[in-house]
């Protein structure tokens, strides 16, 4: 086995009309329903806005969410200005590149004519 550390936790707690989803992708053998560890996870909060469809299972769905949290692999959820001014920077940089190799291309075509 490995040697595995726990350096820190955590604990969340939500108002009753919010909820937290919870997945934990390959957990380990013997772990609580209270503490559940493993190799992924994802939490999700959420909030019921809309009650008129009544069969609604908090649970289950914060489940799939986080799932599918899990299987995306984002590197983030919603939108930070950081992450969006790094994301126009890299769009720009690759157009460059791409207009760079259309100019190779043009230039290539022209001596082989």
């Amino acid at each position: 086995g490995e040697n595995m550390q726990i350096s820190r936790a955590v604990s969340f707690s939500v108002p009753s009309q919010n909820h937290i989803g919870i997945y934990v992708h390959a957990p380990v053998v013997g772990t609580t329903a209270s503490c559940t560890l493993g190799k992924y996870g994802a939490l999700v909060g959420f909030r019921r806005v809309d009650t008129t469809f009544q069969n609604f299972n908090a649970v289950e769905l914060g489940r799939r969410l986080s799932q599918h949290v899990v299987g995306m692999n984002p590197l983030t959820v919603g939108e930070m200005p950081e992450i969006q001014e790094e994301e126009a920077k890299e769009g720009k940089k690759e157009e460059g590149e791409g207009k760079e190799l259309e100019n190779i291309e043009e230039e290539g075509s022209r001596v082989s004519d």
